[in-house]
C-alpha cells in the first residue's frame, strides 16, 4: 500500500513561516500593552497617594500655628485639610488595600479620625481645663498626627519605588521581545532561505 505524506509547497512554507512571525509579534505586542496599562493605572493612583501626603503635611502644618497662635484661622485650615485626608482614604479605600505594599487601611481611617476629634476636643476645652491636660492632650494631638504622616509617605514612596520597579521591568521585557523577534526571524529566514537554495 502507498502512503502519502502532506508536504506542503514552498509557498505555503513561506506563509506559515510569516504567519508564526506575525502571532509572535502580535503576543508580544498585547503583554507590552498590557504591562505599559498596568503602569499607567498605577501612575494615576500615584497622584492620590501623593495628594493624600500633601494634605496630611499641611493638616500637621496649620495645627503647628494653631497650638503657636491660637489662631481660629489655623484650626480652620487644620479641619479643612484633615477633612480632605479623610475623603481620600473613603473613596479609594478599596485602591488603597491593593496597594504593592501591605497597608491597614482601617487603622490609618481610625487614626484621622482619632485626630480630628482630638483636635476638636482641644478646642473646645482650651479654656476649661488645666494647662497639664491641654499638654498631654497636645501631646496626643502631635504623635497621631505623626504616625498619619508617616503612613502617608510610607503609602507614597513604596508606590513610586514600585513603580518604579516596573518601569524598570518593563524595559527588560521589552529588549527581551525584540530580542526574541529579530532571532526568530533570523531563524526562520534562514529555514526558509534554505528550503528554497536546496531544491
Amino acid at each position: 500500500m502507498r502512503m502519502f505524506k502532506y508536504q506542503p509547497s514552498l509557498q505555503n512554507k513561506v506563509r506559515y513561516g510569516y504567519y508564526i512571525c506575525l502571532v509572535m509579534i502580535i503576543v508580544i505586542s498585547a503583554l507590552n500593552f498590557f504591562n505599559l496599562k498596568r503602569i499607567e493605572r498605577k501612575i494615576d493612583f500615584t497622584f492620590i497617594t501623593t495628594e493624600l501626603f500633601d494634605a496630611a503635611l499641611e493638616m500637621r502644618r496649620f495645627e503647628k500655628n494653631y497650638f503657636l497662635y491660637n489662631d481660629k484661622d489655623s484650626y480652620d485650615e487644620n479641619l479643612r485639610f484633615t477633612e480632605i485626608a479623610e475623603n481620600i482614604i473613603q473613596k479609594n479605600k478599596n485602591a488603597i488595600k491593593k496597594l504593592a505594599i501591605e497597608t491597614n487601611v482601617i487603622v490609618l481611617e481610625s487614626d484621622i479620625k482619632e485626630y480630628k476629634l482630638l483636635m476638636r476636643q482641644f478646642v473646645k476645652s482650651s479654656s476649661v481645663h488645666s494647662h497639664a491636660d491641654l499638654h498631654k492632650l497636645e501631646l496626643k494631638i502631635r504623635e497621631t498626627g505623626k504616625n498619619i504622616v508617616n503612613t502617608a509617605q510610607f503609602i507614597s514612596t513604596k508606590e513610586r519605588d514600585y513603580i518604579q520597579s516596573l518601569i524598570t521591568a518593563s524595559n527588560r521585557i521589552l529588549l527581551a521581545s525584540v530580542v526574541l523577534l529579530m532571532v526568530s526571524g533570523w531563524l526562520i529566514g534562514k529555514y526558509l532561505s534554505r528550503m528554497v537554495v536546496n531544491p
